[in-house]
């Protein structure tokens, strides 16, 4: 006869409670899970891969027709030229303005300036860098900068819009100077002392 531990014990049929199915199922379902959730992050990684790829293959593309379409209109290439310092007195007399400027300017423009100077002498295009021009042109650039400067006025060009409006005049009359409109693409001073 069974005992009433062994009712708690077996199931219909005779068959003996196994606990262990339940402890299995649970590590199988964590088992199933855990491959679920690699699978689907190793497909998101797939996916952002591969459309990363495609999309730098697009953009190259997109670039490359681009560059293209604007071989008319090539990018300025500015470099940047700074003069030697500028002590000058100012147009009151008695205070002195004492800068160093530096000019930044288009390299491909400044190799068209050359060029046009050697078709006016019937010779070659020259091979001469964009620096080396600019030194030839320096004594016609440092003379138009002195003028300018030494015809101001103190209290003009202490605050920042006197200083921005005297960035423009410079910026203009070496330009003319040169001969070009657009040469020079801004002024910087690197150093700004009035006494």
């Amino acid at each position: 006869m069974p005992e009433a531990g062994d009712d708690l014990s077996q199931e219909e049929g005779g068959e003996k409670k196994d606990e262990k199915p339940k402890g299995g199922s649970k590590k199988l379902l964590f088992i199933i899970i855990g491959v679920v959730l690699l699978a689907v992050i190793g497909a998101v990684v797939a996916l952002t891969m591969g459309g990363s790829a495609d999309d730098e293959a697009g953009q190259q593309d997109e670039e490359s027709e681009y560059e293209d379409d604007q071989d008319a209109f090539e990018k300025p290439l500015f470099k940047q030229w700074e003069l030697d310092t500028f002590v000058v007195n100012l147009g009151t007399g008695s205070r002195y303005l004492r800068t160093r400027i530096l000019l930044e300017y288009d390299e491909k423009l400044v190799k068209s300036l050359d060029d046009s100077d050697s078709d006016k002498k019937g010779g070659e295009h020259s091979t001469v860098n964009a620096n080396d021009i600019l030194k030839s042109k320096e004594p016609i650039v440092k003379d138009t900068i002195i003028t300018i400067l030494s015809s101001q006025k103190a209290i003009d060009i202490l605050s920042p819009e006197g200083k921005e409006g005297l960035k423009k005049e410079i910026m203009n009359k070496v330009n003319y100077a040169l001969g070009s409109n657009n040469l020079i693409s801004n002024i910087y001073f690197s150093e700004f002392i009035i006494q």
